[in-house]
This record gives C-alpha cells, sequence and structure tokens, in this order.
C-alpha cells in the first residue's frame, strides 16, 4: 500500500463515525458522556398522584371503603397503616429521667462533710490530706 492512499480506520465503519474514526457532532457514545437514560428530571410526587388520581378517578373510594369494612371486621391494622402515612405518626414522648431514692444516714453525712473538708483541704494547699478530722 502506498503512502499516498489514506487508510480507512476501522471503527469508520459505523453511520455515526468520520472516516478517522472519530464520532460525528451529536453521536457522543453514552460511555464518554452525553444523555444518560432516565437521566432527565424526575416528576414531583405531587405531579405522579395527579396523574393516578386521572388514571384511576375511584381508586380512593375503593381503598377507603376496603379499610372501612375491614375496620368493621375487626382489622383495624391496615387502616391504622394508611392513616399513620396521610396524617403522620402521634409524637411519643419519653421520660428519660431516672428516678431514685437514695437515704443516707447521719454517719453517712459526717463521711460527705469529713472528704468534702479534704479535698477542700487538697485543692487549697492548706494542711496534709491524709489527717483525719
Amino acid at each position: 500500500m502506498s503512502t499516498s492512499e489514506k487508510q480507512e480506520h476501522p471503527l469508520a465503519t459505523s453511520k455515526d463515525r468520520a472516516p478517522n474514526g472519530t464520532f460525528l457532532p451529536g453521536h457522543t457514545p453514552l460511555a464518554f458522556g452525553g444523555a444518560r437514560p432516565n437521566s432527565g428530571p424526575k416528576p414531583s410526587l405531587k405531579t405522579r398522584l395527579r396523574r393516578f388520581e386521572e388514571e384511576h378517578p375511584d381508586a380512593y373510594d375503593e381503598l377507603m371503603e376496603m379499610l372501612y369494612q375491614r375496620g368493621l371486621s375487626g382489622k383495624s391494622e391496615d387502616a391504622q397503616y394508611v392513616l399513620d402515612r396521610i396524617r403522620g405518626r402521634p409524637h411519643q414522648s419519653q421520660d428519660l429521667r431516672v428516678r431514685t431514692e437514695i437515704s443516707l444516714t447521719a454517719d453517712d453525712y459526717a463521711e460527705i462533710a469529713r472528704l468534702a473538708q479534704q479535698s477542700d483541704r487538697l485543692l487549697l494547699g492548706d494542711g496534709n490530706a491524709s489527717e483525719q478530722s
């Protein structure tokens, strides 16, 4: 083959490629950029609910009737589940305080006072901390 003849690039067989094998404008492969499937904006929940109502106009009435009938037969868990999702679950307050009762004797109070005096002496540097009062 002579140097004056141009050899066509092996990838240039596709209609979206130039003779040198590069992609023509507007024919970028997905692996190297460009639009990806499902990459556009998604419809909001409000829009999706509106579309559902348009496609199934009686769905809510049927659902409420079914939940009502199940509630009458004693199966109220389904209705509670739906209502929790619609209205939100009620807030539950929790008391995290720990309640303890401590009964101290006169000897306990005397020991606490002695330890307090000893720690004061240590902190203030007055005297020896090992002295007994």
